[in-house]
């Protein structure tokens, strides 16, 4: 039986990247975490310290210490600044308790609710949308983990919050694997584990590893062993993680796969006995239903369908569709090898229920090929054809490099079984049997002879295409590596421009009055002031100044200013403009607004020197300007 149950759901836990109470120990004491953060005394504190500490426990299966954290943080006030991220990660938090649970539709429902109270703090956005991407994924749902994963990667990526990148890598890597694009789960799976690298997060490091293994092993099993052991290797550091049992499936699934059956039995073994100790149910029903899968090789059928029974009762009462298609195949496989053809196809047929649910690639191939089988020890050849057709079609779908002159054969000997049934019962009324017998040679030799032909035919036509296509790929290679060439330069001009433009409004923010002269000048004042672009055009400008009839009295001269223009043209106008204004109010000629703006008009063209046949200038600025 090549179906195995698959590690699923790896434990995701929220991340500590953020946290500023890291707590990093080997064995930790959960009592002594919980006691901290009771006696936390700083409201702010004591909600992230606790926020942070609720991962901790639930991934750890300590759920019943997150429980209380959650009911605590509800209670703690933060005041009306952050009323809406505390709302957002109770949401959160309460999303991370329930699918510890195993609840996963209600915690995606509390990781939605999240999103509109966290939409101005990326940092835990993130949190939220990489909980939804994980639990379609844990759901079987892989269509929507890879659409909803391939919007929010972005934002994700963006929020710097690495532990969520690694998190939403795996997540989508998991589920390309399930619908067949093993080289995009394989792409996206190395870029969790290099990012888990880097970070130096070695659970998730672990995790990653167990991943990859399980992608690897339907293309190289010597990649798969290799990623597991690694995996076992970083976990004999830390003997007491919850990452132990799915390590152990991992390498019992590769030992199976290559046949060495009384490994993979060692392996399941104490994967069972390991995560019944930490009471991770996902992880001991795999086990037990891949030690049916072994009892099924062996020929013990009555303990295989015992094992895979209680696999499906406990899969239904979870709701794991992507598992109760996996026990449902198995148990038709052990039904169709015991010539109980009925219950086989039955089975079967309610594998493909689901299997067209979740969309799962390997699936589909498993099932269709044991129905073809089943048919074809019934008798019945046009079913077995019908769906031999089928699984060939999603085979080809997933293996691209399969052997097309053996489909072909197999193709040739249902059609030629189909015929011949349909042939004996024509014949078997007649006397001459002699005839019916160079009948059938003939039958035999054309069908050889245009099998043959329609090999030889699509052999030559597979090559073609083939040649085809490397051409196509070179050429597209070609173009897709001199846009990116083009595109690097765009951007490093873009940003050079942007860093030039950001400079200069640094510059234009030094020449306008700030908040504190504005205050001295002007106690009861607002100002609205917002530039179309990074630098303006517009600008305001304010001064003290001695008064000309009364010259104990300082006025107060404020002025409004809309220059010809907006962006860079708009701002060196600014400045000149602010130059002038401040020339001007220092004058001891000028003695109203009046006097001062027909001095800047005269001043202007003098300045910019541009002027048109016409003698006035083209370039210039609106001034409003009061005098108190």
């Amino acid at each position: 039986m090549k179906v195995l149950h698959k590690n699923l759901v790896i434990v995701f836990s929220i991340i500590w990247a953020c946290c500023s109470h890291k707590i990093v120990s080997q064995n930790k004491n959960y009592d002594s975490l919980y006691n901290s953060f009771n006696l936390t005394k700083n409201p702010t504190e004591k909600f992230y310290k606790g926020f942070y500490l609720i991962g901790e426990f639930v991934n750890n299966n300590k759920s019943q210490y997150g429980k209380k954290v959650i009911s605590s943080l509800e209670h703690i006030d933060l005041g009306v600044a952050e009323k809406n991220t505390k709302q957002g990660l109770i949401c959160v938090s309460k999303g991370v308790y329930l699918k510890a649970l195993d609840s996963i539709s209600e915690s995606t429902n509390y990781a939605y609710l999240a999103i509109p109270y966290l939409k101005n703090n990326p940092m835990f956005l993130s949190e939220a949308l990489s909980l939804i991407a994980i639990n379609y994924m844990t759901e079987g749902k892989h269509d929507s983990c890879i659409s909803f994963g391939s919007r929010v990667i972005n934002k994700i990526i963006a929020s710097k919050n690495t532990g969520c990148e690694i998190e939403i890598y795996s997540a989508m890597g998991r589920s390309y694997d399930y619908i067949g694009n093993s080289q995009k789960a394989v792409e996206l799976t190395l870029k969790a584990i290099q990012a888990s690298k880097q970070q130096h997060k070695r659970t998730k490091l672990i995790e990653n590893y167990i991943a990859i293994s399980s992608i690897y092993k339907s293309q190289d099993l010597t990649m798969a062993k290799r990623y597991a052991l690694l995996a076992l290797k970083e976990l004999n550091k830390n003997s007491t993680s919850v990452l132990l049992p799915s390590c152990y499936l991992a390498i019992g699934n590769v030992y199976y796969d290559l046949s060495m059956l009384d490994s993979a039995r060692y392996y399941y073994i104490i994967c069972k006995e390991s995560s019944k100790k930490m009471n991770d149910q996902r992880d001991y029903l795999s086990a037990i239903g891949n030690m049916g899968n072994i009892a099924y090789e062996e020929k013990n059928y009555d303990l295989a369908i015992k094992y895979n029974l209680l696999t499906l009762i406990e899969y239904k009462k979870m709701n794991v569709a992507t598992e109760i298609a996996v026990a449902y195949g198995s148990l038709a496989d052990i039904y169709k090898d015991t010539k109980d053809y009925k219950k086989a196809i039955r089975y079967y047929d309610s594998a493909l229920t689901i299997t067209k649910q979740i969309h799962s690639a390997d699936d589909f191939i498993y099932n269709y090929k044991g129905l073809s089988q089943t048919y074809e020890l019934m008798g019945d050849y046009k079913h077995a054809f019908d769906y031999h057709k089928l699984y060939k079609t999603f085979n080809d779908s997933v293996n691209n490099n399969a052997n097309s002159k053996k489909i072909n054969a197999l193709e040739l000997d249902f059609k030629y079984k189909a015929e011949q049934q349909e042939k004996d019962l024509i014949q078997k009324n007649k006397d001459q049997i002699s005839q019916e017998k160079i009948n059938q040679q003939k039958y035999i030799i054309w069908a050889g002879i245009m099998g043959g032909l329609c090999l030889f035919v699509f052999l030559g036509f597979t090559i073609k295409s083939n040649i085809q296509k490397k051409k196509t790929n070179k050429q597209l290679k070609g173009f897709n590596d001199e846009i990116i060439a083009q595109k690097n330069i765009i951007e490093v001009k873009n940003h050079e421009i942007m860093d030039s433009i950001t400079y200069a409004s640094r510059i234009q923010q030094g020449v306008i009055p700030d908040e504190e002269e504005l205050k001295l000048l002007l106690p009861n004042h607002f100002v609205f002031f917002k530039p179309r672009d990074i630098v303006s055009g517009d600008f305001y400008w304010a001064c003290k100044v001695k008064s000309k009839t009364e010259p104990n009295i300082k006025r107060s001269v404020v002025a409004v200013v809309d220059c010809t223009g907006h962006g860079v043209p708009g701002a060196f106008m600014s400045l000149v403009g602010n130059t002038l204004l401040n020339q001007t109010i220092g004058r001891s000629t000028i003695a109203n607004p009046a006097q001062a703006l027909d001095y800047i008009n005269q001043q202007l063209p003098k300045t910019i020197k541009s002027k048109l046949s016409t003698g006035t200038i083209k370039d210039g600025m609106e001034v409003a300007m009061c005098d108190f």
